[in-house]
């Protein structure tokens, strides 16, 4: 996680959090505000440009931290919190407004403050500093200098000053700008890593991955990531070699192809250099185990000098026999109630989907006959194309040879996809899927395609 710079004194913190309803402005914090008396309001960069963010050390806890920033009498908050465990964040002040973390006015004003939870005076201060805290401090500190155009560099030379002609505008640590003095944040804080983490990054961008595969069935797969970082990610060798590899680390695929990976848990290098703001493709075969079943499979981008980067994907793999598709125009679908066909959503599968008002006295539904061409139990998907107006809550069941599996969807998302909706039992010539129209009020519900995928173990 993370957190703010403050004025005063050196990075210190309290007990205790309340949790807040609203929207934090980065998208991986939660919103938990400090107390109106402890910053400033204002309407940045109108106001005051954007020039850095400035990093501090909480030397208590986590909620210490954030319980100091919500008492009143403190004087004092930052823009964000992190935790030390799992690099959880919380921010505490807008962007938008004046934290007051820095100990120097003129820096308060142009800059962005982060507490990171630290004791760096007991026994042990390294161990707070963990990989799960500054990995989520450099995801953050990307998305600040991203989103208000601060440059990512870090200045080692820096020393405080009111003018600020001699404050290169970068990534600093409180001590580089505290006017009176101040460690904060200590010489624990390792700032080459740091700052490797912050300039390289990669956020997903899109894939071929099949969900359903036959057994030992090989096919091409496509896995692209946009390299959100600065330096160019190289195919071979070098410091900023950039490969897919499967997590957690050193685990061996069982959709592994000898001949075509790097190795068993090292996938593939991208097709070619990818520079700053570029999209890597890695291209690999992958080839189904010879069981049946179903597969997760997870990978994520590893750099050769920072270890594993950028998001951590997860694939379901279905791997059976048999994958049908009943679509709304097959002879296995029907419906009961007022469904209308539509065919403008561009997510649809199929020429065409039927759809249905959530509220009704009688509650329409629409019903798939499965028809399993054997016995056994199946992996069952739905498509629907998504809406703003789709209801979040849609009931699905699968009703099998011994019993109804139901399970609610929210269709304002997930179109134009599978999307699992569980495992049933269906004996061979049997089987259906239903889908009921029932709330919330104003809302519509989708019944376009279904698949079954199996029979999995």
């Amino acid at each position: 996680m993370i957190g703010m710079k403050r004025t005063v004194l050196t990075c210190m913190v309290a007990a205790g959090s309340v949790l807040a309803v609203a929207q934090a402005d980065y998208p991986g914090a939660t919103w938990n505000p400090a107390d109106s008396t402890n910053f400033t309001v204002s309407n940045r960069p109108t106001t005051y440009p954007f020039h850095y963010v400035i990093i501090h050390v909480t030397e208590g806890s986590y909620n210490g931290a954030i319980n100091w920033f919500q008492n009143p009498t403190s004087n004092v908050s930052a823009h964000y919190v992190v935790r030390s465990s799992d690099g959880f964040v919380t921010q505490m002040v807008r962007g938008k407004d004046i934290a007051w973390h820095a100990g120097n006015g003129a820096v308060n004003n142009r800059s962005i403050g982060i507490e990171h939870e630290a004791i760096t005076t007991g026994s042990n201060p390294t161990s707070w500093f963990t990989d799960a805290m500054y990995r989520s401090s450099a995801d953050l500190v990307r998305w600040l200098t991203t989103t208000y155009g601060i440059p990512r560099y870090h200045d080692p030379n820096v020393t405080p000053s009111t003018d600020l002609s001699t404050i290169t505008p970068g990534i600093l640590g409180h001590k580089q700008v505290r006017i009176g003095g101040t460690a904060c944040p200590s010489v624990y804080w390792d700032w080459d890593l740091y700052m490797d983490l912050v300039t390289r990054g990669a956020n997903y961008d899109s894939d071929t991955m099949p969900v359903f595969m036959q057994p030992g069935q090989e096919v091409e797969v496509i896995v692209r990531f946009v390299n959100t970082g600065e330096f160019t990610w190289l195919t071979g060798t070098g410091n900023n070699q950039v490969t897919l590899r499967t997590t957690p680390a050193s685990r061996v695929s069982p959709f592994f192809v000898p001949g075509d990976w790097i190795s068993s848990s090292n996938i593939a290098a991208p097709s070619s250099a990818v520079p700053s703001q570029g999209i890597g493709e890695y291209r690999f075969q992958w080839r189904a185990p010879v069981a049946p079943g179903h597969y997760t499979e997870t990978m994520q981008l590893y750099h050769s000098a920072t270890g594993f980067m950028g998001p951590e994907l997860e694939f379901d793999v279905g791997v059976g026999v048999v994958d049908k598709v009943i679509d709304n125009v097959d002879p296995g679908f029907s419906t009961l109630g007022g469904w209308s066909t539509g065919t403008s959503s561009v997510d649809k599968y199929g020429a065409d989907y039927r759809y249905s008002s959530a509220l009704q006295r009688t509650p329409a539904s629409a019903e798939w006959f499965v028809d399993a061409p054997q016995t056994g139990q199946y992996e069952v998907y739905a498509w629907w194309p998504q809406g703003a107006n789709r209801s979040p809550k849609v009931r699905y069941e699968l009703v099998g040879r011994r019993d109804t599996f139901t399970t609610l969807r929210d269709q304002t998302t997930g179109g134009g996809q599978w999307n699992l909706l569980g495992r049933q039992s269906f004996s061979a010539g049997g089987g259906f899927v239903r889908v009921k129209a029932l709330t919330p009020q104003g809302s519509v519900v989708m019944a376009d395609a279904v698949r079954i995928v199996g029979p999995v173990r």
